[in-house]
């Protein structure tokens, strides 16, 4: 044989290896691959795993990263949203604001806000709560 022959049967035997390698660690539920797996060293298997086989576990790494990403994003918003509602309840009805405006005719005008209940705050369900309009009028 010549040397590229050589050089092109080792490349594919190695691709082999490899492709074989990705299958092993992506469908392990396989009986023959988990007897395969289990005839191998730990100090190997871990080595390889770590080492040759390496974008597989990052990707699993990113997956459930991200799963985590998005429950807490999740929770977060809920959070936002009943903390709102619950400060909504708890100064409802009350003045925040008392304040005189001056136009530019000079006339005064007296600016009260009152803080007024946030949407539907006591809905059993927590989706109902969520982007309720304030209620509110302007008196002249």
């Amino acid at each position: 044989m010549n040397f590229k022959k050589k050089i092109i049967l080792l490349l594919s035997i190695l691709i082999l290896i490899f492709v074989a390698g990705t299958f092993i660690i992506f469908k392990s539920n396989n009986k023959y691959i988990k007897e395969i797996t289990t005839k191998i060293p730990t100090p190997i298997k871990n080595f390889v795993r770590d080492t040759v086989f390496i974008f597989p576990k990052h990707f699993r790494e990113f997956q459930s990263l991200k799963l985590k990403t998005t429950r807490l994003q999740n929770q977060i918003e809920f959070l936002v949203e009943e903390n709102k509602a619950i400060k909504a309840s708890l100064f409802s009805g009350k003045r925040t604001i008392n304040q005189i405006i001056k136009s530019k005719n000079n006339r005064k005008f007296e600016l009260k806000v009152f803080q007024l209940p946030w949407g539907n705050f006591f809905a059993s369900d927590p989706s109902q709560r969520r982007n309720h309009k304030r209620h509110g009028y302007l008196d002249t």
